[in-house]
């Protein structure tokens, strides 16, 4: 399955990429985000709540930051886990 979706802010670059590289800002674009928090360099350990068909369930699972090319851009790999099975997405941040 594949979900496209594209905004456009209004503001500085580098205000946006200090955004997009904190926690808190993380959690609320992620979709079903519940908490995240940092455990190491660009890693983070998150707790999703998805509704989507047969992968409805609670979830605990990663957001890694990679590709980082500062004030421009970064692809963000979610992974995650529950006991109905797991969901993986990935998304570039431009």
């Amino acid at each position: 399955m594949k979900i496209k979706n594209q905004c456009q802010i209004e503001a500085r670059s580098a205000e946006i990429w200090d955004l997009f590289l904190d926690p808190e800002a993380l959690r609320a674009a992620i979709p079903g985000c519940k908490s995240i928090e940092l455990v190491g360099e660009d890693e983070y350990r998150a707790y999703l709540s998805l509704g989507i068909s047969a992968i409805r369930g609670n979830y605990s699972g990663t957001v890694k930051i990679r590709d980082k090319v500062p004030t421009s851009s970064y692809r963000m790999i979610v992974e995650g886990n529950s006991s109905v099975g797991f969901a993986k997405g990935e998304g570039t941040i431009i």
